[in-house]
């Protein structure tokens, strides 16, 4: 593969990603989504404890979230958050970092769905083709603009490389194929657990229809791909054992029954589509590509003949016409909203019209003889129109309808929490000073019970007000607590010697190990599920480290010895292979 070639794909990207981020950054300001609160409060808790020196995976959260030690951090894989944190090393303005991390994220993801596609067909036109249609799938772009999920939509990114090294497994048992697999589905958990479920449905479905198409070496293939999902597991063991280490304790956020109200019909599904809409879409080349799969079908090679009905069955999965409450009962029912399958298939999608695209060039060279390359322009600037411009158009009507936001003061903080208020409607704009105070106090108004221990959700006001409780409630906090070096220090004032106090901080079983005026001190969890224990003092200074295992540190170094390991396997095996990838205009 020349220089040129892979500068002409690599330039392409960074273009197309820059364009996309200008879009969204060029104003300066934040440009909020549904899960923008959540998830700058995540970020904003892993900037603050990483400039304070604490530990990244056993995080309760004194910057955020109320600042009562929440262990909301556990519950969600962190490792995303380390790219925005390094680019807020170099910026030191969370609103530029984040817009330069969705710009490397974009790059990464279009670089992996590439090269994903040339490890599947070895065309490099058709590969850019791909990257495209996937990387600008109308759900991709729904997911940074109206719904701000940056997890699902970076999971969604690294999809590709699961369906290669499923289809590597199913075609040639190959064990190449189980670590891009393994690889894959590690990625997708450590940023978003939830699409692990989502691809593992489809993947069962997948081997379900090839087994009954034949099942050569079928116990080997299957054997393969179990293991693919056991180093899943080892890659992320730090993580899961938290997750279940806590599981038990907490106030799991509320799961609705299926189907919700807003499953669409397929007839709207396909209006959307017409429409080129982003939300609930699949978008316009979907209609595209379904039309020409019907017309054509016959003429598909095989495997994309078993891709059109996948996608197709997946975009009936997306609607009502699937009987989704049937499954009510059942696990199945966290996914949530069925609609998270329009992100699945859209990957499917584009795989069609990389090959209708290749199948309708090699007509057009065979009748015109032009160069390969003026329909490869010609089709990139078709994708780049039609999904940019419905892109820069959604954006200019949400920053059009958005309205700027007040830093709120703590008397208003109080009265939202006091009132159960619910977050605010609509499309919001943060500055960088508004930013970080709106997305606290949002998280203080709106589920905030949830990853709680049990015992804390029926005194929710008093704990997030940080209410001291004592005998004749005569002690108060001074300041908020603070967390340096894996210390949290707590200064409270008691106007009585020898009482019990109940501090505001979540209790998980006793995570802490508690010092108060220097002293080791026992404690126990109070009715409010929060920290208690009794002191002779008046001025009392508490100092609460976190527990960790030896076992738990070694799972870590293991889990990112093993990630550095594949990584490197899957890149020299690449190299050392040294493949060819044809390009179409050659």
């Amino acid at each position: 593969m020349s220089k040129l070639k892979i500068s002409f794909s690599y330039l392409l990207f960074l273009l197309v990603s820059f364009i996309t981020v200008f879009v969204l950054a060029h104003h300066g300001t934040m440009f909020i989504g549904d899960d923008s609160s959540f998830i700058f409060s995540r970020i904003l808790e892993f900037n603050a404890d990483f400039s304070q020196h604490n530990n990244p995976s056993n995080l309760y959260s004194f910057n955020t979230f109320g600042n009562i030690g929440s262990a909301v951090q556990n519950f969600y894989p962190n490792k995303i958050l380390y790219i925005f944190l390094f680019f807020n090393f170099f910026t030191h303005n969370l609103i530029t970092s984040y817009y330069v991390g969705i710009f490397f994220i974009l790059f990464v993801g279009f670089l992996i769905a590439y090269h994903s596609f040339l490890a599947f067909n070895n065309y490099k036109g058709q590969a850019i083709i791909f990257a495209l249609a996937f990387g600008l799938s109308n759900y991709q772009l729904s997911n940074i603009v109206t719904r701000f999920d940056i997890g699902e939509w970076t999971a969604i990114f690294l999809m590709p490389l699961i369906l290669v090294g499923f289809y590597k497994i199913m075609k040639f048992n190959s064990i190449q194929g189980m670590f891009m697999l393994a690889l894959g589905l590690a990625g997708v958990l450590a940023v978003h657990v939830l699409s692990v479920l989502l691809i593992t449905l489809i993947l069962a479905l997948i081997w379900i229809a090839v087994i009954c198409i034949s099942q050569q070496q079928i116990v080997v293939k299957t054997w393969k791909i179990f293991c693919a999902y056991l180093i899943m597991l080892i890659l992320n063991m730090p993580f899961i054992i938290n997750l279940f280490k806590l599981h038990q304790l907490i106030h799991q956020p509320t799961v609705e029954k299926l189907p919700f109200n807003n499953v669409i019909s397929y007839a709207q599904l396909i209006t959307n589509s017409l429409a080129n809409q982003i939300a609930l879409s699949l978008g316009i080349f979907f209609i595209f590509v379904f039309i020409y799969g019907i017309l054509n079908f016959n003429k598909f090679a095989p495997i994309y003949k078993f891709i059109f009905i996948i996608t197709i069955s997946i975009s009936m999965l997306a609607t009502n016409i699937f009987p989704w409450a049937i499954f009510n009962n059942s696990f199945i029912k966290v996914i949530q909203f069925p609609w998270r399958f329009i992100g699945l298939n859209s990957i499917f999608v584009a795989l069609l019209l990389a090959y209708i695209y290749g199948h309708l060039v090699n007509l057009i060279h065979k009748k015109l003889k032009i160069n390969y390359f003026i329909p490869l322009c010609v089709a990139i600037a078709s994708i780049l129109a039609v999904q940019l411009s419905t892109y820069a158009n959604i954006v200019t009507i949400y920053r059009s309808s958005a309205v700027s936001l007040v830093v709120p003061t703590k008397e208003t903080v109080a009265a939202m929490i006091t009132h159960h208020a619910q977050r605010p409607k609509g499309t919001q704009i943060y500055n960088y000073d508004s930013l970080e105070a709106m997305a606290n106090t949002v998280n203080l108004t709106y589920k905030t019970t949830d990853y709680w221990p049990q015992k804390s959700v029926p005194f929710m006001q008093s704990i997030l007000m940080q209410q001291v409780l004592s005998p004749n409630n005569q002690a108060h906090l001074v300041g908020q607590p603070k967390q340096r070096n894996n210390v949290v220090t707590i200064n409270v004032v008691s106007q009585k010697v020898h009482v019990n106090l109940d501090l505001p901080i979540l209790n998980y079983a006793n995570q802490y190990t508690m010092f108060v005026n220097g002293k080791k001190t026992s404690y126990t969890v109070s009715k409010r599920g929060t920290l208690e224990f009794n002191t002779p003092a008046k001025q009392i200074q508490i100092k609460l480290l976190p527990k960790l295992t030896p076992l738990y540190h070694n799972l870590n170094l293991i889990s990112n010895i093993l990630w550095i390991a594949i990584i490197l396997g899957l890149v020299i095996n690449m190299l050392f292979k040294r493949f060819k990838p044809q390009f179409a205009f050659d």
